[in-house]
């Protein structure tokens, strides 16, 4: 998982839009703010997770995670695989 300016800044290398990649990705989401908040929140979540800094800072205690958030977050970034997909092939069968 990326944060949301590294992923704009590789689709845009890609010459694909991030805003439109990313509200195909997730348009149960209504509107920018709350798609890229979810990236940050993903992103987030997966660095305590990955650098073991995932206790609370006023409390110490472990931010819990379970089943249930693990299939969203995963869905999430399928939805967002699978859109980058699409756009890099609409895009190569426009310039074909």
């Amino acid at each position: 998982m990326l944060s949301i300016e590294n992923i704009k800044d590789q689709l845009n290398l890609l010459g694909l839009s991030a805003a439109d990649v990313i509200a195909d990705a997730f348009p149960d989401l209504e509107n920018g703010h709350a798609r890229n908040q979810l990236i940050k929140d993903m992103f987030d979540r997966r660095n305590a997770i990955a650098h073991q800094d995932d206790r609370s800072h006023e409390t110490a205690e472990r931010n819990p995670i379970d089943a249930d958030q693990v299939r969203r977050y995963a869905q999430r970034v399928r939805a967002l695989a699978d859109a980058v997909s699409n756009a890099v092939r609409t895009k190569e069968s426009e310039s074909e």
